[in-house]
């Protein structure tokens, strides 16, 4: 055991001085933790950071173009569709900004963000699909937006918090629920395919419900 120990360290140090920071193009310091995966749209890295602000940066360079502060954390991760990002912060609203610019096109009231618990790390990311934005909250809703105007569509209450990040197939949409349950909709009109009871959390599962349409 303590050889097989010493020969991942040894081949560790070997990658470090092989590679090091040479192969490193550059690096852009947040004052924050980064949970938000990278968006490359057009030579342009789109990311979000605990400290509040979203940024976009060249590509290339790694030079900063701009950033929008919002209210709290970033950990969703961005999407975009025509000249616009989309991305939701702990401050409870959804925010589709300029790609080009960072002028705020408009924002998206959520029933309120917040925390499962102290190890719930990640915010929905929105998904885009047919000029319609789908995002999950910790209010416990999935929400369909539209992606012009910010609009609310039509949005599902679930028994619990919805951090995960909404996937599109076809007409429908597929997302899970901190209540334990894994949803198919119909994208169009938010009507339920099926849902899936997963063993999921037993705790939400006595405590919500099974949630209801609301146009």
């Amino acid at each position: 055991m303590a050889k097989i120990v010493l020969l991942f360290l040894f081949a560790i140090i070997n990658q470090t001085l092989l590679f090091g920071q040479d192969n490193v193009l550059w690096k852009f310091k947040t004052d924050g933790r980064v949970y938000s995966s990278a968006l490359l749209v057009d030579n342009v890295v789109y990311f979000g950071s605990a400290d509040h602000n979203f940024y976009a940066l060249s590509k290339d360079s790694g030079k900063e173009l701009w950033r929008f502060k919002t209210e709290g954390a970033l950990h969703s991760s961005a999407a975009s569709y025509q000249n616009m990002v989309y991305f939701g912060s702990a401050d409870g609203h959804l925010y589709a900004l300029h790609k080009n610019t960072g002028k705020l096109i408009w924002k998206f009231k959520s029933e309120g963000e917040k925390n499962y618990d102290l190890w719930d790390y990640y915010l929905s990311s929105p998904s885009v699909a047919n000029g319609t934005v789908f995002w999950g909250s910790g209010d416990g809703n999935l929400y369909a937006i539209d992606a012009t105007s910010g609009n609310q569509k039509w949005k599902y209450q679930t028994g619990d918090v919805v951090h995960a990040s909404p996937t599109i197939n076809g007409n429908r949409v597929y997302f899970g629920s901190f209540d334990g349950f894994f949803y198919a909709f119909d994208k169009g009109n938010g009507a339920v395919i099926w849902k899936f009871n997963t063993i999921g959390d037993l705790l939400s599962q006595r405590r919500g419900s099974e949630g209801g349409f609301n146009r």
